[in-house]
């Protein structure tokens, strides 16, 4: 049994500080809203509506694409081909620039976005001015979310713990200066996650070209500086056929719950604002339960990843039921607490007049959310799982289903036609979280850990230059090496005997 106690504080000593880093990132956006709400309440209006289209229209496809790393990154380097994440963290560069050109110019159009979104005229005025200053942090997002990627692929969660304060204690004191009316005001705090965005960017490129530059061994370098090999087109093609697919996991939940907070404006008897209210509540709510799982599923990707690099698939395969489990205790711990204090969590955000309204909608819907935020956790490690397989067409597929066919469709036809309101709209989301777990615990269910290990490591070997070593799994020798199969089979046996 020492297995499990060993691998369940492996992965929560990576999941730590990822959950540090992506509440501290969280807090980043709060800040600067905070820092706008000061100078009023449009200027609230427009900065809100601008980070909330610039998360959906640009930095979830930046992440989406970073995630195909998790899949590359851990194979190569459980594979011990190490210059080869060098050349793929230069291929997410590559795609999330091209993305990020066409995104860009789009924001260029500003107000007329928002116009065009039936928002009214002074707001789109607002949200479009804030939306081009905030540009240049998304770019900047884009190149640290890469190297993010690049470095928990690897296990090196070390950057992520360090720089998680400091770069919050920096967007304050930005923010201080900046957003002051006397100062740049309104645009200041825009300006201020730019710096922010750009010396986090700055500091982790930094981290690895040191880091890299100091390994006495150069043929362990996962770094060694640009190359013309990241840009042959047919394995560009490939890692973009990755990428495309991780993206498509990401957006496919992310918009999901967009739709349904849009679609809450929309119900009857919601002019108020209280059902929006109550649902951005939930969503919120969800949404910071979520960042716990969300660091183990990283986690979770790597050693997955790296184990199948390695040719190790019953390790994958323990690995995999050791997150699995550790989310099942987290749920344990979170839902009782949730059904016990959440009417108290919600009124954190509610103020006013409508106060009670808010909190009824919330407190009528809290086991729904909690149903809700049970799939959505399970789905996440589950996804994580299926990255580090490198099996994202399948993930993506099942997630398009549960959403879009299911979930979204049953939630706005309880809640318009069966009168169900918001509840409804929830009932969909929590249908459409739980079915998407279901289907994905059965894709790894049904995963044949030996053909992706055997997937992982051939992968590795087309990467790689002609006279790279063949390589198979099970009774196949590996050309030019001397084989352990018997020690590695024994310790595989022992894990998943554990």
């Amino acid at each position: 049994m020492t297995a499990w106690p060993q691998e369940i504080g492996a992965q929560l000593a990576g999941a730590l500080p990822l959950l540090l880093f992506n509440v501290s990132q969280f807090a980043l956006n709060l800040a600067s809203m905070a820092a706008v709400g000061q100078l009023g309440d449009l200027e609230l209006a427009g900065a809100s509506l601008a980070i909330s289209f610039s998360n959906v229209s640009g930095l979830s496809l930046v992440i989406g694409v970073s995630f195909a790393l998790e899949t590359l990154v851990s194979h190569a380097n459980g594979a011990k081909r190490f210059a080869d994440c060098g050349v793929h963290l230069q291929r997410s560069f590559v795609t999330c620039f091209a993305i990020m050109v066409l995104v860009s110019t789009f924001w260029l159009l500003g107000p007329r976005i928002f116009l065009a979104l039936g928002q009214p005229a002074k707001v789109s005025e607002l949200a479009g001015i804030y939306l081009i200053w905030l540009m240049p942090a998304v770019w900047g997002q884009a190149i640290s979310n890469s190297i993010q990627r690049f470095l928990q692929a690897q296990g090196d969660f070390t950057p992520l713990l360090v720089l998680s304060m400091p770069l919050f204690a920096i967007q304050l004191a930005l923010l201080y200066v900046l957003a002051k009316p006397s100062a740049m005001g309104y645009k200041g705090a825009a300006m201020a996650s730019n710096i922010t965005s750009w010396v986090g960017a700055l500091a982790l490129a930094a981290y690895v070209i040191v880091c890299e530059s100091r390994r006495p061994d150069e043929t362990e370098r996962r770094w060694g500086g640009f190359t013309k090999a990241a840009l042959d087109l047919r394995e560009l093609c490939g890692f973009v056929k990755i990428a495309f697919f991780s993206m498509l996991m990401i957006i496919v939940e992310w918009w999901a719950f967009e739709v349904q907070i849009l679609l809450s404006g929309l119900l009857p008897n919601s002019e108020g604002g209280e059902t929006t209210a109550a649902s951005a509540i939930c969503f919120s709510t969800v949404a910071a339960l979520f960042t716990a799982a969300l660091g183990l599923s990283s986690t979770s990707s790597s050693r997955v990843g790296n184990a199948l690099g390695e040719g190790d698939a019953s390790l994958a395969y323990f690995r995999a039921k050791v997150t699995l489990a550790i989310t099942a205790c987290y749920q344990l711990f979170v839902f009782p607490l949730l059904m016990r204090y959440g009417r108290n969590w919600a009124s954190v955000f509610s103020s006013g007049s409508s106060d009670s309204e808010v909190l009824e909608h919330v407190s009528r819907i809290l086991p729904v959310v909690g149903l809700a935020t049970i799939g959505d956790c399970f789905q996440g490690v589950l996804s994580g799982i299926i990255r580090g397989c490198g099996r994202q067409d399948a993930g993506s597929a099942i997630n398009v289903v549960c959403y879009y066919v299911i979930g979204i469709p049953l939630g706005a036809t309880l809640a318009f036609s069966g009168h169900f309101g918001i509840l409804g709209l929830w009932i969909g989301i929590a249908v459409g979280c739980n079915t998407q777990a279901i289907s994905l615990g059965t894709l790894v269910a049904r995963t044949d850990w030996d053909k992706e290990a055997r997937k992982a490591v051939e992968g590795m070997c087309d990467s790689a230059a002609v006279d790279a070593p063949s390589t198979e799994l099970g009774d196949v020798k590996v050309d030019g090496e001397e084989e352990d199969d018997d020690e590695d089979d024994n310790e595989s046996s022992r894990l998943l005997g554990a």
